[in-house]
């Protein structure tokens, strides 16, 4: 199939806005540029659209590009284009049957597109050399009419000032194009300098981020409810994930592990507070690798609040040396450990219910917390 050469052609539409035609194998691009809010507005048609948007007026690209191209060159003062500044461009016809006017439009609702920086430069650019052509098309006009209505012996005088013109026009282009030009390079310069300390800066907030995640991944106390394990779809979280509600209870059994592992050296102290409970509850250790267990932590350690007993795979129960009365609402569970000798402590509202000796450095542990059933409520405390 033969390539069609493409046909384009800008002119101002109004005093904000300019329009771009092209029209090259069967497609046509008509786009506006509003200078006024740095927009550019922008719609593509085939042969096959252009009966149907422009309600018959025009049957192909062909003649949609030479009507619009008459109206905007104003050839004939029946046809005018208006554009609303927002993407609806109309075209309208005026005709006159007898002594009766009638009109005849359509409009085109073209989509906004995001422009470039250079892009606004480029399109500035071109309605200027727009506005330049423009005034020396009229300015040509007048000199064809003066040759026209003057004698042969006239016309040198005229041609004098064809050439006068076309001399001003280069004068008026080159000092544009060099006064664009300067610009553009200053603007280059400062991009350049810019870029440079955009660059350092980057540099110096990675450097002061990487510094403040060190500290506060050290210093950091807080501690929430994980909400990335498997389990959470039966649980409802609020105060920023410090406490959670057990909302299922199709299994007697949950476990929902902490936020925060215990370090690997110094001591740990994290404590919840009953805030519903229906029945027992155990708060306990759980490894690294057994988070997205669907099973019960029943490998690791874990202290029931029934009995005060701790359980290790291990050894199994072992009795609460200082037992206590049932827990109820408001107690305040403590999970201590001391990573270096080795023991892991449960208190009970301070005062030590149970406590064992265990290897904190094998794994990398978590705390977590049971809800035996649904409607148990429990609130980390750091």
């Amino acid at each position: 199939m033969e390539q069609q050469a493409q046909t384009t052609c800008t002119h101002p539409l109004d005093d904000n806005s300019q329009i771009q035609l092209s029209q090259s194998n069967n497609r046509l691009i008509i786009e506006i540029y509003a200078k006024s809010s740095a927009k550019l507005f922008s719609l593509e048609l085939d042969n096959d659209a252009i009966p149907q948007v422009s309600d018959e007026i025009f049957s192909d690209t062909s003649s949609f590009y030479q009507g619009f191209e008459d109206a905007l060159k104003k050839a004939h003062k029946e046809i005018s284009l208006d554009f609303d500044g927002k993407g609806k461009l109309t075209y309208k016809v005026s005709f006159s049957v007898g002594k009766i006017s009638k009109d005849h439009q359509f409009s085109l609702n073209l989509q906004e597109k995001e422009l470039a920086p250079w892009t606004l430069i480029e399109r500035n650019m071109e309605g200027k050399f727009a506005q330049i052509l423009e005034k020396v098309s009229a300015l040509e006009k007048r000199v064809a009419i003066k040759e026209n209505a003057k004698e042969v012996g006239g016309s040198q005088s005229s041609l004098e000032v064809k050439k006068e013109l076309g001399n001003s026009l280069l004068d008026m282009m080159s000092q544009f194009e060099t006064k664009i030009f300067e610009k553009l390079e200053r603007l280059q310069q400062k991009i350049t300098v810019l870029e440079q300390k955009t660059a350092n800066i980057d540099k110096e907030e990675e450097g002061k981020t990487n510094k403040d995640n060190n500290s506060q991944s050290q210093n950091d106390s807080k501690v929430y409810f994980d909400t990335t394990t498997k389990k959470v779809i039966d649980y409802a979280f609020y105060n920023n994930n410090q406490s959670a509600l057990c909302k299922n209870s199709t299994n007697q059994t949950r476990e929902l592990p902490l936020s925060k592992s215990l370090p690997k050296t110094g001591i740990f102290e994290v404590s919840i507070r009953v805030d519903t409970l229906k029945a027992n509850t155990w708060f306990g250790l759980v490894a690294e690798q057994n988070l997205q267990a669907s099973a019960f932590y029943t490998d690791d350690l874990f202290f029931q609040s029934s009995g005060w007993s701790i359980r290790t795979k291990e050894s199994g129960d072992l009795k609460s040396k200082n037992p206590t009365a049932q827990l109820k609402v408001g107690d305040i569970l403590t999970l201590k450990a001391d990573i270096d000798k080795g023991i892991v402590s449960f208190l009970i509202n301070g005062a030590e219910a149970n406590s064992t000796i265990y290897n904190l450095k094998d794994k990398i542990y978590f705390p977590y917390c049971g809800f035996a059933q649904a409607g148990d409520t429990f609130t980390i405390l750091n």
